[in-house]
């Protein structure tokens, strides 16, 4: 199931299009094999902080992955369902509608991917 259309451009967090350089240290990391763990431990960064990385660049177009590295086909379909009502712009609305059991570096891996350039 693709992700949920997007609410108008201006409603929408912009996703950039010219990754930082921690980004870009953070992608080659991922694309070595490393694991989102595995880069926390060798680069000292939290997790949040090489998630938002990691989601930059697949909103970006650098990072060609499928959403099922990131989450179910089940997960998917809720946070789909729930962004129809909800939007994207917002991730807040989305996981109280969920419920904690859907964290935020999975909607943001989310948001990436309808992002997708």
């Amino acid at each position: 199931m693709k992700p949920a259309p997007l609410k108008p451009a201006a409603a929408q967090p912009i996703a950039p299009r010219v990754l930082t350089t921690g980004s870009l240290a953070t992608l080659q990391h991922y694309e070595s094999g490393e694991s989102i763990d595995q880069i926390c431990a060798s680069t000292g960064l939290a997790r949040s902080t090489v998630s938002k990385h990691l989601a930059d660049a697949i909103a970006a177009g650098k990072l060609t992955v499928s959403p099922r590295d990131f989450y179910s086909a089940e997960i998917e379909q809720a946070i789909t369902a729930a962004a129809e009502i909800h939007g994207l712009d917002a991730l807040k609305p989305l996981r109280e509608a969920l419920g904690e059991s859907i964290s935020y570096e999975t909607l943001h891996f989310y948001r990436a991917f309808a992002q997708r350039a």
